[in-house]
């Protein structure tokens, strides 16, 4: 019954099909085999979808993987259960079949005709038959004055994680650095269990003091990354400014870049006084990931979240390879490497279309290795909208850092604004908190958390966060909005260190989105707005607005539940899930626009139906 996807099963559940349920949506039951699905949904403020699917824990099935919600995956005997939350509507889980020694590959795909395709490529790697990369693990730890007390002791024990990950075949290094920089022992360390408690002792007895010298600890970790057959990995944790030797950041990325040969820097900056364009930097031209961690949050949860999912390499400079279609602007970009136990997910545009060969090509311990698999490329598949939502955020937070290295162009502008409004994904020119009249102008704490508020988006000393989308209709609306603008605009000048560290933030967590709910839950979504495949909507004195709704744009006002209603629903399936917003909203289309009203057209008119059709 369930449909496949590659090497996978698909399970999508769909809200809103069961009128035995609830307001907020149905349960969908579906018997596959013996895998068994079910769905519901609660709401607290915000509308969360519960989704769980049981299925045997035996060797048939791999991990499963959600590019809608977050999974939680629990054993219990012979069955296995997985729970996805999230704020998007609709579930959809891949669950891939194993394939022996090779990979499980998926590819998903969404298309409007005419224009590039979208693709989502999942790689979930095989059990058995992959030989595992031995590791060079270098911990790079920050012990400057200002790390004293708590940060200090959490970057210590995120130390312990880090160790606690080593397997025989790897080695290790710790080195801290102040005014001057040390190490646990000179050169690499073989992982044994007294060598692992001698440098869990080391790691004790550090202490706070002295100034930042980030450039000369950087070179003496990268200056012996030169293992063949290894996988060098840096994870390099710091809390301040470059104060001693290189103090300019982009010279400090540069001579890293440099030296950094093929290792992976993974950067961790803690507090905003942390130059977060330089942990940015550090990462990206380091093919690591970047991740910043707020005064009350845990530096030891970030960095043993990071370790383990770098704990088991199995294939490293991994690339994609198609047959049949081409592949552009492809994400992530750069070397990518396969870690046991968790899907590699891949987004890029395409072009072409038909049945294409899809090939993952990388290096083993034993020599190369090729997994593929037969995937159809759609010229025009208007399913799947999670994938071009996903490719424009990792896009998005790409941009982003690109903007805060370069300073910017007219072009980057223009593209961060484009993606921002075609995808309802808030940007420094556009962010979805609704101001209504009589209002607060301030966004709750719980907001302008998830937000990055406080300038998140731009860092640049101009803050957006109060945008209000219906500020074309509503003149107190838009006044409202400027009055927050210019007061966000003082508080970021008051505290630039801070904006930019939440605009890296959030630009690193869209860089590593895998899912819709890393998205919303990373990139501010608020009470007011709802996220419907690439539209964003936000709620305004009742009516749901869609963000790309121009009020220039030709407008048909429909009557609810009329017999135009339900033929314009029957020839757009999309409006199928826009409808069930409520009976108050305004969608748009390319050409033109559809507003549900009381007083709207009530009748069926064939000839308007087919002009809306035409012009969706």
């Amino acid at each position: 019954v369930a449909v496949r996807e590659g090497d996978a099963l698909r399970i999508d559940y769909r809200r809103g099909t069961d009128p035995a349920t609830s307001r907020s949506g149905p349960v969908a039951i579906q018997q596959i085999s013996n895998v068994h699905a079910n769905g519901s949904v609660e709401e607290n403020n915000e509308t969360w979808s519960r989704f769980t699917l049981t299925y045997p824990s035996s060797g048939e099935f791999g991990t499963p993987y959600s590019p809608t919600h977050s999974l939680r995956t629990t054993t219990a005997g012979s069955k296995r259960k997985v729970e996805a939350r999230g704020v998007a509507g609709d579930v959809t889980v891949l669950l891939p079949l194993r394939r022996g020694n090779a990979a499980s590959m998926s590819v998903l795909t969404h298309a409007t005709r005419g224009e590039s395709g979208f693709a989502l490529i999942s790689i979930t790697p095989p059990v058995t038959g992959v030989s595992t990369v031995p590791r060079d693990v270098s911990f790079v730890l920050d012990v400057s004055g200002s790390m004293q007390g708590r940060k200090l002791e959490q970057a210590k024990a995120a130390g312990d994680a880090l160790l606690a990950t080593l397997r025989p075949s790897d080695r290790f290094r710790i080195i801290d650095f102040s005014t001057d920089v040390r190490s646990f022992r000179d050169g690499w360390t073989a992982t044994t269990s007294d060598n692992v408690r001698a440098a869990k002792r080391y790691l004790g007895s550090l202490r706070a003091e002295g100034s930042t010298n980030i450039s000369e600890a950087l070179r003496v970790t990268l200056e012996a990354n030169r293992s063949i057959g290894r996988l060098s990995l840096v994870v390099f944790v710091t809390d301040g400014e470059p104060t001693v030797g290189e103090r300019n950041p982009d010279a400090i990325a540069a001579i890293a870049a440099s030296m950094r040969g093929e290792a992976r820097l993974f950067a961790v900056g803690i507090s905003t006084g942390v130059n977060a364009g330089l942990i940015e930097q550090l990462a990206l031209q380091g093919h690591g990931t970047a991740h910043f961690v707020r005064d009350e949050e845990s530096v030891e949860s970030t960095v043993s979240l990071l370790a383990s999912r770098l704990s088991v390499p199995v294939l490293t400079n991994v690339r994609i390879v198609t047959d049949g279609v081409r592949l552009s602007q492809i994400m992530p970009s750069g070397p990518i490497d396969v870690f046991a136990g968790q899907d590699l997910v891949v987004l890029a545009r395409y072009s072409g279309s038909g049945t294409a060969s899809v090939r993952l090509e990388g290096q083993s311990p034993g020599g190369p290795v090729t997994w593929s698999t037969r995937a159809v490329f759609t010229n025009s598949e208007r399913s799947n909208a999670f994938v071009a939502r996903l490719w424009a955020a990792q896009r998005l937070g790409w941009l982003a850092a690109e903007k805060r290295r370069s300073g910017g162009s007219s072009e980057l502008d223009n593209e961060i604004r484009s993606l921002g409004e075609q995808y309802g994904i808030p940007t420094e020119f556009s962010s979805y908190l609704v101001v209504e009249p009589g209002m607060q102008i301030a966004a709750p704490a719980s907001v302008r958390r998830r937000a990055g508020v406080a300038d998140a988006f731009s860092g640049a000393g101009v803050t957006r966060n109060v945008t209000v989308s219906s500020a074309k209709s509503s003149g107190a609306t838009a006044n409202s909005a400027r009055a927050a603008a210019g007061a966000g605009t003082q508080a970021a000048a008051q505290a630039p260190a801070q904006a930019q560290f939440e605009a890296a933030r959030v630009s690193a967590e869209r860089r590593d989105a895998k899912t819709l709910d890393a998205i919303e839950s990373g990139g501010g979504s608020a009470s007011n707005s709802r996220v419907i495949g690439n539209r964003r909507f936000v709620s305004a004195n009742g009516v749901w607005r869609d963000t790309n709704h121009d009020t220039l744009t030709r407008t048909v006002r429909i009557k609810p539940f009329t017999p135009m209603y339900f033929e314009l629903m029957r020839r757009i399936p999309e409006l199928q899930q826009v409808f069930a917003l409520g009976d108050r909203l305004i969608v748009s289309g390319r050409r033109v626009a559809i507003e549900l009203i009381a007083d709207g057209t009530d009748g069926k008119d064939d000839a308007l139906v087919a002009s809306i059709v035409r012009d969706w």
